[in-house]
């Protein structure tokens, strides 16, 4: 799967999740859909999706998670 494809799972598994105001770990939600990630695939996607204004990001170091910010983006690629 691309980097890019990747990206996009992320956005749309947050979007399922838009309403409940959490964090969620990235290499998790990919996880769910046998998708596996390093640390460093799951920290370059959320700072990505973070400098595009799509998410908020929350970084440790054995961690990355974010949150959904850019709804419309999903919006427009759902339809």
């Amino acid at each position: 799967m691309k980097f890019s494809e990747k990206k996009i799972q992320v956005l749309l598994a947050l979007y399922e999740r838009k309403f409940d105001g959490k964090f969620y770990e990235i290499s998790e939600l990919l996880g769910d859909y046998g998708i596996g990630l390093s640390y460093e695939e799951s920290y370059q996607i959320g700072k990505d999706l973070e400098g595009d204004g799509f998410v908020k990001l929350a970084a440790s170091y054995d961690s990355v998670s974010a949150y959904i910010n850019g709804m419309m983006f999903l919006m427009d690629l759902k339809t």
